[in-house]
């Protein structure tokens, strides 16, 4: 006999043990699971569950309830429990003996292995149905398992019954006591149309991950002249392939407000109508948690605009919600305001406009001497195809330098390209991989400009980057002679009392960047300590 992994309070028992021993670990109810080693295949695990034969002069039997296993086989339905023999991965209906005796083998093969089983077992008199248990996401109102008493079932909010009635009632049919109809199946609905004034919407599948191959479309619906409101509780989806899309209105064409991957999402978002759409689309792959969202119908205010949030990523400016107010806003470094329009509060009592979003674009054209470039969609993982260019110009006389903070891109297929003079066929740098690379120089050709092309594969993505840059400038703790950046020009640096100089002190712009050389830093002295004798 093989070894399981049993948690029986039920007696579970070989064919060596004694009447008296079984007696002993006689139990009304239990659990069995499948034995928790795979490593041995051809395995036969056999249960016997043996219930006393007499309980207050009434006969009992036995009620078995299969919750996950990776079961089922038509016999089971047809049949009953005399000769139901579960396998395969559909779950199995409750099976009910007609004796005081069950017996459960369970027998595996030499070749692949599964999840297994987890089984809850129950005895009950002749006149009383099996316990129907709680289902998943769901409420249960009743305890009487008597015949002729029934219990209700409700589904927890944001869920709906699939399958079976939401009343069962425990009757007698063709001599046997049994519920009169299944216990419900809550789950989480793709997609609907609610004009409750709140409820929760969440991603099927929910709380486990969501389903694959999805095209979910909500319709929120609130009195006319009312705006609704959603907020992101919890929004985890694959990047790149499962979109949340938000739109202001009931139609597939309504203005969008956003498309939402990954993780990045605003805290909430509020509709200027009556109605929201959202849809929801994966592809069949790989899915993650999805989400949760709360929506609500917002009572007007008689004397100005509800909040109108922030984006993620960037600031508001502005917090009088009356009439006629303008609401502006910016982003942060990196990021782009995808409508620069300020938000009016109008005479309904509703803003002008949704909220805008900041988003990291693919390229641009960059002027200035400082400023921070990132790949499209950081901090998530960057889109696939991408082609994207920057071109950064600076003042009349200087370079840029490149720090990065952030560098992850899939080796060797997706990488970015640095150039000074407009040819990507021969760049300066090509960088690919999890490596942080080093400050980096560029723009000291002649032309003053520096160019950044980022290409991504139709695969994996990472996190990306995350760049800034700057002009050469001055090293940290020290000071530096000299303004001019032309062919000849030299700069000479020095260090604070305290720190000691670390590279050249004067260095000299050369006509080719292989004569050039990298500018010093300031290091601190070593600390010596004097103690007394």
């Amino acid at each position: 006999m093989g070894h399981g992994d049993r948690d029986c309070t039920l007696s579970v028992r070989p064919a060596s043990w004694s009447e008296e021993e079984h007696r002993l670990a006689q139990k009304i109810s239990g659990r069995l699971r499948n034995p928790a080693v795979f490593s041995k295949f051809e395995m036969l695990t056999l249960f016997r569950l043996h219930m006393r034969r007499q309980f207050n002069n009434t006969q009992k039997a036995g009620s078995i309830q299969i919750n996950t296993a990776e079961p089922t086989d038509e016999r089971c339905r047809q049949y009953g429990a005399e000769s139901c023999v579960p396998s395969g991965d559909v779950l199995p209906p409750p099976i009910t003996t007609s004796a005081h005796v069950a017996r459960l083998e369970f027998l595996t093969d030499h070749t692949y292995t599964d999840r297994g089983f987890n089984i809850t077992f129950t005895t009950f008199r002749h006149n009383e149905c099996p316990d129907p248990g709680v289902p998943v996401n769901g409420k249960r109102f009743g305890e009487s398992l008597q015949l002729g008493s029934s219990i209700s079932f409700l589904c927890e909010e944001g869920f709906v019954k699939t399958h079976g009635s939401q009343t069962i009632s425990c009757i007698l049919k063709d001599g046997n006591v049994v519920w009169d109809n299944a216990v419900p199946r809550c789950e989480a609905p793709c997609g609907g149309d609610l004009k409750a004034p709140s409820g929760i919407i969440l991603s099927p599948g929910w709380p486990e991950l969501y389903k694959e191959a999805l095209n979910c479309e909500w319709i929120i619906e609130a009195p006319p002249g009312y705006p609704i409101k959603i907020i992101f509780d919890k929004f985890r989806t694959e990047v790149n392939y499962d979109v949340l899309e938000v739109r202001d209105g009931r139609f597939p064409s309504s203005p969008l407000i956003g498309s939402y991957q990954g993780t990045q999402v605003p805290q909430f978002l509020i509709s200027t109508s009556n109605f929201l759409y959202l849809l929801f689309s994966t592809d069949k792959s790989h899915s993650d948690i999805g989400f949760r969202i709360r929506y609500e119908t917002l009572q007007l205010q008689s004397d100005h605009c509800v909040d109108p949030g922030i984006p993620v990523n960037g600031q508001r400016h502005g917090n009088d919600f009356y009439v006629g107010a303008l609401v502006t806003f910016s982003c942060e470094a990196g990021y782009t305001l995808s409508d620069t329009e300020p938000l009016e509060c109008e005479p309904n009592f509703q803003w002008s406009r949704p909220l805008p979003s900041c988003d990291a674009l693919c390229g641009g054209y960059i002027q200035g001497n400082v400023g921070t470039i990132l790949s499209p969609g950081f901090p998530d993982f960057y889109p696939h195809n991408l082609n994207c260019t920057w071109i950064i110009e600076t003042s009349h006389g200087k370079g840029v330098q490149f720090t990065f903070h952030t560098f992850h891109l899939e080796s060797p297929h997706d990488h970015l390209l640095v150039t000074e003079n407009g040819s990507f066929s021969q760049p300066l740098w090509r960088l690919t991989g999890s490596t942080l690379p080093p400050p980096l120089s560029a723009g000291l050709f002649g032309n003053y400009t520096a160019q950044i092309r980022f290409l991504s594969d139709f695969s994996v993505s990472y996190e990306g980057f995350n760049i800034t840059f700057s002009d050469p400038g001055i090293p940290p703790y020290s000071t530096r002679k000299g303004l001019q950046y032309g062919v000849g020009d030299a700069l000479i640096f020095s260090c604070f009392p305290g720190y000691r100089l670390e590279g050249p002190a004067r260095v000299v712009c050369l006509w080719g960047r292989e004569a050039g050389v990298e500018f010093p830093s300031a290091k601190p002295n070593a600390l010596i300590r004097v103690t007394g004798m």
